[in-house]
């Protein structure tokens, strides 16, 4: 293939003043197929992420098989894991929803009298799973990380310090499609071939 500058990604949040790159939707929704195109008002925007930006994990537990004389004869896979990480910073009725789940989050709206306020009732319950759409770019370039069913399972120790963001640094763990996959990621050169 040889070098091609285009080629090489350095992402950041394809973001606009007003929407951020994460985007919901329930289960089963159609999933986007590029990474360009904007995503149906079936999805539901979220808020800022941490300067970290999202990671992607990929786990592939294997089993070697070996012969008599120690050689490698197969290697079959036992279990795959893929999670997300992402540092939520904006702490909004959205987020909230996501890191807690829906019916362990209480919206108060602001009156006159009364500021809004969001109460988060942690417990042993999991949010539901949903469709998550992170889309990024890098001038022309475009990326796209697409989990069709994952939710959040875990979240790293929040501090609560005045130096730093509230940081909630959470683990989606990806479940599979229908298709047998639970992680799906395109990637977009920007490149247009002229006539």
């Amino acid at each position: 293939m040889g070098l091609n500058k285009a080629d090489v990604y350095a992402p950041r949040p394809a973001q606009s003043s007003v929407s951020g790159a994460i985007a919901v939707a329930p289960v089963g929704t159609t999933m986007p197929t590029d990474a360009k195109s904007a995503l149906a008002n079936t999805f539901d925007d979220g808020g800022y992420v941490g300067d970290a930006g999202i990671t992607l994990g990929l786990n592939r537990n294997t089993n070697v098989i070996r012969d008599w004389s120690q050689g490698v004869v197969r290697t079959l896979l036992n279990s795959f894991d893929g999670t997300v990480v992402v540092p939520i910073i904006q702490i909004d009725e959205w987020s909230a929803k996501r890191l807690i789940g829906d019916d362990n989050v209480v919206v108060t709206a602001a009156t006159t009298t009364a500021s809004g306020q969001i109460k988060m009732k942690i417990g042993s319950q999991l949010p539901d799973p949903e469709e998550w759409v992170f889309s990024m770019k890098d001038g022309d370039r475009r990326v796209r990380v697409i989990l069709p069913d994952a939710c959040i399972t875990a979240i790293d120790n929040v501090a609560f310090v005045p130096n730093a963001v509230n940081n909630w640094n959470a683990t989606l763990t990806c479940s599979e499609d229908a298709d047998g996959y639970s992680i799906y990621v395109i990637y977009d050169n920007g490149e247009v071939l002229s006539a």
